[in-house]
């Protein structure tokens, strides 16, 4: 089934993010952003929580809420203050929306689509948001981008958008962050250092390194997987490493339940500090000693997973169900070219794509 896709577009991601996302409001089958307030506050139900992008750090993009089977749109909103191009949505235990904007933190009712300024400090843009159990908002943000006093800051706010603490890192951050089990926080920032930080802001280790757009990703033993630009890297949670293979990923990491990762980028030759590739762009599943179990095409974006193994990967031009061992289940034609976004997964094993065919499920 096909919906059809809100108008203008803030960011692709922001957009595909946020539509699907309030598509998992069970009441929004009864109501659409027309309807009176009564009749939107009748059986609204909050979403559920989406803590970090992928929805956990495993990034599997998948919920254990189900999603409607023919949603009505409840409400569509336009950013402002901008939000940061590509910048995605979490939400919190209570359903409400934040994105990264320019301008600091926005918030957004998930029942009512009002959107505020949740958190603002100047001249700081906020890219990365994660949220941990007790509440505590922790934003990745960027001073005076494109000046020389840029840098990136990791700061913990209260649900009531009180700063409780700040730490400044070495690099900028246009990674997203990842949470582990005991609630340490993951920043692996751009061409600089991976970090792991308390939950009440102190450094707990760092390591050097050059990041990359393939981010950091956590297995569901909480070993640590680290992108940068010339290498892939495991880490024990204590920041031991435990291997490291020259794989150059541009695409955020995913790891399986079974604790295959998956990495879309490239193979790369000798090289000082950059990665010369020896092959063409490939989306990787690599067992966790690091042998290659499959390699195929690469996608356009980050795969999802299904509750059943199946992997979800966005092309161009069409949506391809593979199997846990790479071969092609079923592929569907979708106009994704354009859409730097994964599909979402509910409960019922229901995979939710945004292309400019719409939403489809």
């Amino acid at each position: 089934m096909v919906f059809s896709r809100p108008s203008g577009r803030i960011g692709p991601l922001f957009h595909a993010s946020l539509v699907i996302a309030m598509m998992m409001v069970p009441s929004v089958l009864a109501t659409s952003a027309q309807a009176p307030a009564s009749a939107m506050d009748a059986g609204f139900t909050a979403p559920a929580m989406w803590p970090v992008y992928g929805h956990d750090s495993q990034r599997t993009s998948r919920t254990d809420q189900a999603g409607p089977a023919a949603p009505l749109r409840r409400w569509s909103v336009t950013a402002a203050p901008r939000t940061q191009n590509g910048a995605p949505i979490v939400i919190g235990s209570e359903g409400t929306v934040y994105v990264g904007s320019d301008a600091g933190l926005i918030s957004i009712d998930p029942q009512t689509g009002v959107m505020k300024t949740f958190w603002q400090l100047q001249g700081w843009s906020v890219y990365a948001v994660a949220i941990l159990s007790d509440g505590t908002i922790i934003a990745g943000a960027n001073y005076r981008v494109g000046t020389s006093l840029e840098h990136g800051t990791v700061f913990g706010l209260s649900p009531a958008g009180i700063q409780k603490w700040d730490l400044t890192l070495s690099g900028n951050i246009y990674n997203q962050i990842a949470i582990s089990k005991d609630e340490n926080i993951y920043v692996l920032t751009h061409h600089g250092p991976l970090y792991a930080i308390s939950s009440t802001g102190s450094l707990k280790w760092m390591k050097q390194a050059s990041g990359s757009y393939g981010g950091v990703a956590l297995a569901r033993d909480d070993t640590v997987y680290a992108s940068t630009e010339t290498n892939l890297t495991a880490y024990h949670p204590d920041g031991q490493p435990i291997w490291s293979i020259p794989v150059w990923v541009d695409a955020q990491l995913v790891v399986q339940d079974d604790g295959t990762i998956l990495a879309v980028g490239y193979q790369c030759g000798s090289g000082i500090g950059f990665c010369n590739p020896v092959s063409v762009r490939t989306l990787f599943a690599l067992n966790p000693n690091r042998t290659t179990r499959w390699s195929l095409e690469s996608p356009s974006s980050p795969p999802s997973l299904g509750w059943d193994g199946t992997i979800y990967a966005s092309y161009n031009h069409d949506i391809r169900a593979l199997n846990s061992d790479g071969t092609k289940r079923w592929n569907m034609t979708l106009n994704t070219a354009g859409y730097y976004t994964s599909g979402i997964v509910d409960a019922n094993n229901v995979l939710y794509v945004y292309s400019d065919d719409g939403i489809t499920a």
